[in-house]
């Protein structure tokens, strides 16, 4: 699912400059300037620039892909993602984003959800490095890592703090490689419902069902919960790193509320048996 968001630039207004003579009532135009003329010729090639857009032209999704991810049962599709694309055969990228405003400062921080979903029908691990962009096209933020794992068609999803600088949805890949995966796979499924606990911020309690024998003895290294409002669209997340199960089944989010808008809430992670 895609929602598109289109980031506004400021368009610059020149105008005609009245003066009035110093010794009559007499009007002259003023010319406009060198300067001004340039402004404005910058004014008129500017365009609104289009979330992820460039990631997306330059790592399209081919069709056989697509089907796939229309396919997935999993919660991936419900997410209003603001960008889908694929870096390299078989592992498509996507992103969202959400503003935190309750931090203690009440500036607005950006946060970018970057979604890696394996749609090969193998299970994999990624090796992975990239430089976020900001919607000035400068660098923010570097994702680099070498040991996200994901089993066939399960998406594991990051959230990258950007704290006043807003991304561009394009992400300069110097590196996507798939490695081979030798841990220990068994099927699970995740329940997962919205909370609030003693303090009155909202959590994520989570639930995994498996095997009896495999109850509570599942590890994760990365993933993160998603708040989601009625249409998809992401309100706010949390990321969880390298852990056992019980230690982070309660996924807190620094929010007291969403104004009534929560109506759903996901999981993207990745588990795993110990060796």
């Amino acid at each position: 699912m895609k929602k598109t968001r289109l980031l506004g630039l400021t368009l610059a207004l020149l105008g005609t400059v009245t003066m009035l003579a110093a010794c009559g009532s007499k009007k002259e135009s003023a010319e406009s300037s060198p300067e001004q003329g340039a402004e404005a010729a910058a004014t008129e090639n500017t365009a609104e620039i289009e979330f992820g857009k460039k990631s997306e032209e330059e790592y399209p999704i081919s069709d056989e892909v697509r089907k796939k991810l229309d396919a997935l049962t999993t919660n991936y599709s419900k997410v209003n993602w603001e960008a889908e694309y694929m870096p390299t055969d078989g592992i498509v990228v996507s992103e969202g984003t959400y503003i935190d405003t309750q931090n203690m400062v009440s500036v607005e921080y950006h946060h970018l959800v970057v979604a890696f979903t394996n749609t090969t029908d193998q299970n994999i691990k990624l090796s992975l490095d990239g430089n976020v962009e900001g919607v000035d096209g400068t660098y923010i933020q570097d994702i680099f890592t070498d040991d996200i794992e994901i089993w066939a068609g399960n998406t594991v999803a990051i959230t990258l703090e950007l704290l006043e600088k807003a991304p561009s949805g394009n992400i300069k890949w110097n590196k996507v490689e798939i490695q081979p995966l030798d841990l220990e796979y068994t099927p699970y499924e995740i329940s997962a419902k919205l909370d609030k606990g003693d303090s009155g911020n909202y959590s994520i309690k989570s639930e995994v069902v498996s095997d009896p024998e495999h109850m509570n003895s599942y590890s994760t290294k990365t993933g993160c919960g998603l708040i989601l409002d009625k249409d998809g669209k992401i309100l706010s997340g949390n990321s969880l790193y390298e852990s056992s199960w019980d230690s982070w089944s309660n996924l807190s989010i620094p929010a007291e509320t969403f104004n009534g808008e929560n109506a759903d809430q996901v999981i993207f992670v990745n588990l795993y048996l110990p060796k």
